[in-house]
């Protein structure tokens, strides 16, 4: 037992993102209201990050999620000035709300440059959804161990299922009626070395306890 452990920490205490930087993308969701985001990724060896704010009139404060592969943990912590407490949360994968299964995708060999990236198109559904989407593999991510961590996600379940690696800098996901349910586009991104600390839990910050 203790040499299987040992083999798992050096398994995933090596580089899991050729790519270190960060990723900018605009999100949008269609639902009654639509929503507007600016999603942040962070990616630092073996660590990730995802800055979430929800762009409205009203002030909101970001949320981070932290997809921990080597505990099998999601890390969730907020950053609001007014809080009394700074906790942070840990979800187990199993308690994740929602999944899309069955994906499969593949590879259509359309080519573009989007914000001076050269991606290419890919595909994928799962009976009820469609997502397109534009990969660029210079922002080489591969997604096939934190993917269990963001199941709601099309376009990363199928490229975890190719084992493809790239960053999708651009994507569309519609439902069976073609009515578009979210789509996205990179503004900006960086290849400047993150630090490990910047996708990390902040200092300062412990674990939620339910008060007894």
């Amino acid at each position: 037992m203790k040499s299987l452990v040992t083999s798992l920490l050096i398994l995933f205490s090596v580089s899991l993102f050729a790519f270190d930087g960060r990723v900018t993308i605009k999100y949008k969701t269609y639902n009654k209201v639509a929503d507007n985001y600016e999603f942040l990724w962070k990616f630092s060896g073996s660590k990730c990050l995802l800055e979430m704010n929800r762009k409205t009139t009203e002030k909101s404060a970001p949320t981070y999620l932290i997809p921990d592969a080597v505990t099998g943990k999601l890390l969730m912590f907020a950053k609001d000035d007014a809080a009394k407490e700074k906790n942070y949360y840990a979800l187990n994968i199993g308690d994740i709300n929602g999944s899309v299964s069955g994906v499969s995708g593949q590879a259509t060999g359309e080519k573009r440059t989007i914000n001076g990236l050269d991606c290419e198109k890919y595909t994928f559904q799962n009976g009820t959804l469609t997502c397109e989407a534009w990969v660029a593999k210079s922002i080489a991510v591969n997604w096939t161990n934190i993917a269990p961590f963001f199941k709601t996600s099309l376009e990363i379940q199928g490229l975890a299922s190719l084992n493809v690696s790239g960053f999708p800098v651009a994507a569309t996901t519609k439902d069976e009626r073609g009515l578009i349910i979210n789509n996205y586009e990179l503004t900006n991104y960086s290849a400047v070395k993150v630090d490990e600390a910047e996708v990390s839990i902040p200092a300062g910050y412990t674990l939620y306890s339910p008060k007894k």
